[in-house]
């Protein structure tokens, strides 16, 4: 009987401690949040700072691994700043997220033929003035595609291109599915 007590005394103090008596959760600590002091939007109508740098903090357990390349990346994080601050693509898409031909290049789909046909077009330049190229549209797939290449972009989608199998177990020198 005194075992019972002290189980049954021991389980009413667990419950009367986890319950927190005597503090309502309005007076917790945090449990005022002002949101206003985190606005979603912000905007400036001042001329943007010269030589100015981009702080930009993450709250996390792990280190920030902080590979910011497309084709190397493999951590969450990496991937939101590189599509928040050093993405863009040669596509736009619109609101139900079918590419037009908006962007920097066309894009044309043969289904029956299973041929999707890139034109980049006139006047499309990178960031220093030189122009963006069919080769620079082709590199990238070389580098998943090449058999050296650990990352994770290499998968069996990958090999629905024709030839990017050969050119990743070394059989060939290109991916013959893709050409200029």
């Amino acid at each position: 009987m005194k075992k019972w007590k002290l189980i049954i005394t021991f389980l009413v103090l667990i419950f009367v401690v986890s319950c927190n008596p005597g503090k309502k959760r309005s007076e917790m600590p945090g449990a005022k949040l002002n949101l206003s002091l985190f606005p979603e939007k912000t905007s400036n109508n001042e001329p943007a700072v010269q030589g100015g740098t981009l702080q930009v903090a993450i709250v996390k357990d792990d280190p920030l691994v902080g590979v910011f390349n497309e084709t190397f990346y493999s951590d969450g994080y990496d991937g939101d700043i590189i599509s928040m601050f050093l993405s863009s693509s040669i596509f736009e898409v619109d609101e139900n997220f079918e590419i037009t031909d908006k962007g920097p290049a066309i894009l044309t789909v043969d289904a029956k033929n299973k041929k999707a046909t890139i034109k980049i077009k006139d006047g499309i330049k990178w960031s220093d003035g030189q122009p963006l190229t069919a080769d620079d549209i082709i590199f990238p797939y070389e580098i998943v595609g090449h058999k050296d290449y650990t990352g994770v972009r290499y998968t069996e989608e990958s090999q629905k291109i024709v030839g990017m199998k050969e050119y990743h177990d070394g059989k060939a020198p290109n991916i013959s599915g893709i050409k200029k």
